[in-house]
């Protein structure tokens, strides 16, 4: 499955060159997963502060294939491109109708707040994002 959601670049969000900086492309990649947790039924405060683990990001990059300019609609598509035992690959993609502009991974670890050692993805919400992971052959998914 994929999550979509609309969204449109904001003037505060350009750079000097009228485009989408850089930056700005994380922090719309982050509400996506943000709104798709919410998807899912999930309560902010029970996925960023439960008090048992927390889910910090491990490793993010980001390829830019066309320029995304303020005031123009788009379209993100979130799917999973790896659920393992203790970490979660989000993938983001922003489209400009069939094109896409920008290409987003997002790697989190699910965290013991107490021993700040990586723990198991909980058993329940590893149910709700399973039908979001890439079942795909390598190669076979569009970048």
């Amino acid at each position: 499955m994929i999550f979509k959601k609309d969204f449109t670049v904001r003037f505060d969000q350009a750079d000097p060159a009228g485009i989408l900086f850089f930056g700005q492309a994380f922090f719309i990649a982050h509400q996506t997963i943000e709104e798709f947790v919410n998807h899912l039924g999930i309560e902010w405060k029970d996925w960023f502060q439960n008090g048992q683990w927390g889910v910090p990001i491990r490793h993010a990059e980001a390829d830019f294939k066309r320029p995304l300019f303020p005031g123009h609609k788009y379209l993100a598509q979130l799917q999973i491109e790896n659920l393992g035992n203790s970490s979660i690959r989000f993938q983001v993609k922003f489209f400009d109708g069939d094109s896409v502009c920008a290409h987003l991974i997002l790697s989190h670890v699910f965290t013991d707040v107490n021993t700040l050692k990586s723990r198991p993805i909980p058993e329940d919400l590893r149910k709700l994002l399973l039908p979001y992971e890439v079942n795909e052959l390598p190669g076979t998914n569009l970048a």
